[in-house]
């Protein structure tokens, strides 16, 4: 390869059983229904066999380099933990969240789950600052969110991602992107690729979305709550302004507080948005597959 890593052997995507679509196409009926029959979908043997296939590319990927792990308790970074560790490759690395605009029980859950050898690095944002920055508030239609996503991201994220690599020399950050998610994976079909000096590696890029459920299934590894709320498989892990899988200002505020009213009643002492709508409260909007403001198509 021109990065001057060894050739991996990754999984062809084709065998692929795809049930599920991309998540923002995913609903939380849709994942209920794979769960509930996982076992027959994704065999245990067949599971064992990507499992076995991907641990053996891990370790020869990861062999000469200083990893760091870009840890996010999101189903996909549990997932990867899980591997890394049977792989008896370092899962030291970083957890990127803010100083006061997480869902409270999340908050919680990373105090109490976070890894030891995560390092959680809170980035400073909270209700004060976001009282002064009110239009950070969801991601609405393009192109205004592409601007948000890309501040959460960078701010939260990625950059204390490579704070993290510079600051402990590390050469290699392994993450838990997926194609069938939606993220961004680099050129080719590797996984592998280098930007700003440091090498990204996505051991789990070509994994689906049923295989991810088989593995969370098989060795019962406990989500966080953000998966138990109203489109949870959508959103994954993340601050709650950030929240995306919503129809317009309305709907965003609405799924929040069905996650936790607390949030919105403190941010209706600045928003008025926020205060619109416990002046005229309405349900969920969930007949329409959304992002940031756009409609994907029905809810099956």
């Amino acid at each position: 390869m021109s990065n001057g890593l060894p050739p991996v052997s990754v999984v062809s995507p084709e065998r692929k059983i795809k049930l599920l679509g991309r998540r923002h196409m995913t609903s939380d009926e849709d994942v209920q229904r794979i769960t509930h029959n996982i076992e027959t979908i994704v065999p245990r043997e067949d599971l064992e066999q990507l499992c076995e296939n991907t641990i053996d590319a891990i370790k020869q990927v990861t062999r000469g380099h200083k990893t760091a792990f870009a840890w996010s308790a999101g189903k996909d970074s549990l997932v990867l933990a899980h591997l890394l560790e049977r792989a008896h490759v370092t899962r030291t690395g970083v957890l990127g969240i803010t100083v006061g605009l997480e869902y409270p029980a999340m908050d919680m859950w990373y105090r109490d789950n976070t890894p030891d050898d995560i390092t959680i690095n809170r980035a400073p944002y909270d209700m004060e600052w976001l009282a002064n920055n009110t239009d950070y508030i969801f991601t609405l239609s393009p192109p205004f969110p592409q601007t948000l996503t890309g501040f959460w991201a960078e701010k939260v994220w990625l950059h204390p991602q490579k704070k993290y690599c510079e600051q402990r020399e590390k050469d290699m950050l392994i993450l838990g992107r997926r194609r069938a998610d939606g993220n961004y994976c680099g050129p080719g079909e590797s996984g592998i690729y280098t930007t700003k000096g440091v090498t990204r590696y996505l051991p789990i890029m070509h994994w689906s979305q049923e295989e991810v459920l088989a593995y969370l299934h098989y060795y019962q590894l406990k989500l966080p709550p953000v998966y138990q709320w109203v489109n949870g498989f959508k959103v994954g892990t993340h601050p709650w302004p950030a929240r995306q899988a919503i129809l317009n200002m309305q709907d965003g505020w609405a799924q929040v507080y069905s996650c936790d009213p607390t949030i919105v009643y403190d941010a209706a002492t600045f928003c008025d948005s926020a205060k619109e709508y416990l002046d005229n409260p309405t349900p969920t909007q969930t007949e329409y597959h959304v992002w940031a403001g756009r409609k994907l198509g029905k809810v099956v």
